[in-house]
Formats: structure tokens, sequence, C-alpha cells
């Protein structure tokens, strides 16, 4: 059985400015003990109870946007195979908050008088945040701060 919500708030404070922020609550509760084909227990894993995210966009003009958002997950409990990979007792994973920043900028450059040439900057992890991650089976660390520096051409301008 699986109950939950979700709430979500959006503002648009002035025609620069956007923030919003959700909040959303999970309860599993397991009624009946069953197995999947390889005869491990069907489990409700990674589904933290509470989850938070918030954002703040930014866009002074159409050439620049800056985008900060800011998620939070609370503990988790993984597959208990993954436990017994890492000969680890059973235990909730501990709850993680990522924040990231994206920047972009299009470029000077014009065709037909549009300007398709973007540079972004996007900065992720910024908390250097580094929790277990479960999800490829084996499980390990998620690496910490990343950046990326990229350019994109939009070819249906």
């Amino acid at each position: 059985l699986i109950r939950g919500f979700e709430v979500e708030l959006k503002s648009n404070p002035n025609h620069t400015l956007e923030v919003f922020i959700n909040w959303s609550y999970q309860d599993n509760k397991e009624q009946h003990k069953g197995f999947d084909s390889t005869n491990l227990p069907l489990e409700f894993t990674y589904a933290p109870r509470h989850k938070i995210n918030a954002g703040l966009s930014y866009r002074p003009t159409a050439l620049f946007s800056a985008m900060l958002d800011v998620s939070w997950h609370d503990k988790y409990k993984a597959p208990s195979y993954w436990y017994q990979i890492r000969e680890e007792a059973i235990r909730p994973l501990d709850d993680y908050t990522y924040i990231n920043l994206s920047l972009r900028y299009r470029l000077p450059y014009t065709v037909s008088g549009e300007r398709p040439l973007t540079v972004f900057l996007d900065a992720r992890n910024l908390g250097n945040e580094t929790p277990f991650e479960t999800l490829t089976g084996f499980g390990g660390q998620v690496v910490g701060r990343e950046f990326f520096i990229g350019m994109k051409y939009d070819w249906t301008q």
C-alpha cells in the first residue's frame, strides 16, 4: 500500500523572477511478503518519506538566465541484497541535499536576425554531497561537485 501527496507553490513576483517550492510525502506499507523471480523479497525501496525541492529562476533579459535549485531527500532504505553485498546491517541510508546552479548566455552571433548560439555553465552538487547510490545494484558513493561548460546551437531558430 502506497499513500502520499505532493504540494507545490510557484510564484512570478515580477517578469524576471520565478520561484517554486514543492514537498512530497510517501508512506509505503508492505501488506504481503512476496518474492521476485530470483527469490529475493519484494521490497519498497528507494522511496524517501519526504522530499523537498526549491528553485529560483532569474531571467533579466532574453539573452541571460540563471537557475538555482535545491533538492533534499530524506533517509531511505536500499534493497536487502545491497546491504548483504556491502556486509552492512540494514539501516536507512543518510539524507542528502543537492544544490545546483545553471547559467546561460546567448552570444551576439546572429543568423537571420536570431541568436542561436548559447554558452552555458552548469555547477552540480555545490554542497559536495556524496551519498551512497544503490540503483546500480552494487552501490557506491556519488561523485561530489561537478562543473560543465558547453555551447549549444539551436537549429530551430
